[in-house]
């Protein structure tokens, strides 16, 4: 629950980055509600689910008997291994860039060489090239492989993510052109419907749809963006409620679902309760964080 809430809720993973960029929402507070609504999400969805359905779900590996095995793998290369710290410190470069380009944008003067520096730097596109940069600096002894061979293999990698992207966005776009997007979000007005809710539930039904939570963001995001400023709504809980609803009803077409399956052992009924059903609880808990956000938003910094 913590990979996937962190795959459709955190950046810069390219969902919510995506959904930031669509909706208009300051990148700084995007992240720092990101994380309030994140830690409940995971640890109702995770933790206190598992612990509620565990031996009911799961009888035969509750009581399995654990062995003693020795999980230790000696490769002869076992300091040559990258710390934690280090690794941990790679990834929050580029979030904390991005934090002290948002609050240093509301703190200092504008006009200024510190705040033009600030605001440089805390660009996501330039915060994540030198997160980059970074990580070949700091990892190069640690490369398995000639570093030419893995940025080959990870362009490949963002290439791809760049088509999902893409994809989605021009579906979206196509929706909206059709006036199907406007229709939807005047009937779901006229039902007083608010559009965090309606975020939720159209990212919901298109994640089920077609699986992909990414397209699901992309797309739902394109279709609501125009709606946000005409109604008032807070583009950051807006562009959340998008992202957890993205979060729940990873179904058999998500290559996601597969992936948990082969790698837990689990059967197909039991990846269904465990990763379907725990997905939904997360994202239900992370949306019922921003409706209670939501009363607050003309008080709370970075809503409106």
């Amino acid at each position: 629950m913590g990979l996937i809430i962190g795959h459709c809720v955190i950046i810069p993973t390219p969902g919510p980055m995506a959904v930031a960029g669509a909706v208009s929402a300051p990148l700084g507070s995007f992240v720092l509600y990101s994380v309030i609504a994140a830690i409940p999400a995971a640890l109702v969805g995770g933790v206190l689910y598992s612990k509620l359905t565990a031996k009911r779900f799961f009888p035969e590996q509750c009581n399995r008997e654990i062995g003693t095995t020795d999980v230790s793998v000696d490769d002869g290369k076992s300091g040559e291994r990258c710390p934690g710290t280090l690794a941990l410190g790679l990834i929050l470069f580029p979030i904390t860039l991005i934090l002290i380009g948002t609050i240093a944008g509301a703190l200092l003067e504008k006009g200024t060489t510190l705040a033009a520096v600030c605001a440089f730097l805390g660009d996501k596109n330039v915060a994540l090239f030198l997160g980059v940069i970074a990580a070949l600096l700091a990892l190069r002894k640690y490369f398995k492989a000639p570093a030419e061979e893995m940025i080959t293999a990870a362009a490949s990698q963002a290439g791809m993510v760049l088509l999902i992207t893409g994809a989605g966005g021009s579906f979206g776009a196509i929706i909206n052109a059709t006036g199907i997007g406007d229709y939807i979000v005047a009937t779901m007005q006229d039902f007083n419907v608010p559009l965090i809710l309606l975020g939720f539930i159209l990212s919901q039904i298109l994640r089920a749809a077609q699986g992909s939570a990414t397209v699901a963001l992309v797309t739902t995001a394109a279709i609501l963006a125009p709606s946000i400023t005409a109604v008032g709504a807070s583009p950051v809980l807006v562009g959340l409620a998008i992202c957890f609803g993205g979060v729940g009803l990873s179904l058999p077409n998500d290559s996601g679902f597969w992936v948990v399956n082969r790698f837990s052992g689990f059967t197909f009924p039991q990846t269904m309760k465990a990763w379907t059903v725990g997905g939904f609880v997360a994202g239900l808990t992370g949306l019922a964080v921003l409706l209670v956000l939501s009363m607050f938003q003309n008080v709370l910094p970075g809503l409106m």
